[in-house]
């Protein structure tokens, strides 16, 4: 979560220390771990050796975690951000058919979507893959934490992000409990988190609100 945050330094150091810690342990988990540090900020070298480390692309391609063909469109997605508005643009194609598939979990996808520049698609294929049946029987397996990183902050300060919340359910948690996310405070935040939540509430179905 470090990492996702954009504190690299710090997850760079976490996971040293578990090395120090557990210098025999092999474990695929340290492998994922460290991808995900190492995927949020350029120029992604050790990110995109991790992608060629057949334990890693066996950890990513399974069920219940992906499927065959996300490691290659991981890869492509980690070039592209560090190439041309086209290759963006053509690897976002790729990482929102990937997501529609299946290959990439949602959230991490949309993440990804949004650091390639395309808002839109990002919420193109949440709209497409968070289906309501989707988030009842499936949201506990999955890592909703990607949609506040770094990564996605153009989806946060997009007036969409909002209403997507609203539909995973926190929007009711953050004012039931008072507890607000820390995007709310961001100066740069074009929205009111708590004036479009409650229009938001006052304005959902009874049956969406429980």
């Amino acid at each position: 979560m470090l990492g996702v945050a954009g504190r690299i330094d710090e997850a760079r150091e976490a996971i040293a220390d578990m090395n120090r810690k557990w210098p025999d342990n092999r474990d695929v988990i340290f492998k994922a771990v460290e991808f995900t540090v190492e995927s949020q900020q350029p120029p992604f070298t050790r990110a995109l050796a991790l992608l060629d480390d057949p334990d890693l692309r066996s950890y990513y391609e399974r069920p219940p975690i992906g499927k065959p063909g996300a490691i290659d469109a991981l890869r492509v997605a980690l070039r592209a951000r560090i190439g041309s508005p086209e290759d963006k643009r053509k690897a976002a194609q790729v990482v929102e058919k990937s997501v529609l598939e299946g290959a990439i979990p949602p959230f991490s996808g949309l993440a990804v979507l949004a650091s390639l520049g395309d808002v839109d698609g990002a919420f193109r294929t949440a709209d497409r893959v968070l289906t309501d049946e989707y988030i009842r029987r499936s949201f506990g397996e999955h890592i909703i934490y990607f949609l506040f990183g770094a990564q996605a902050s153009a989806l946060r300060r997009d007036p969409r992000f909002m209403p997507l919340m609203q539909r995973l359910g926190l929007i009711d948690y953050w004012r039931s409990s008072g507890h607000w996310p820390d995007f709310c405070s961001e100066p740069e935040l074009p929205y009111d988190c708590k004036a479009v939540a409650a229009k938001l509430a006052a304005t959902a179905s009874p049956s969406a609100r429980h």
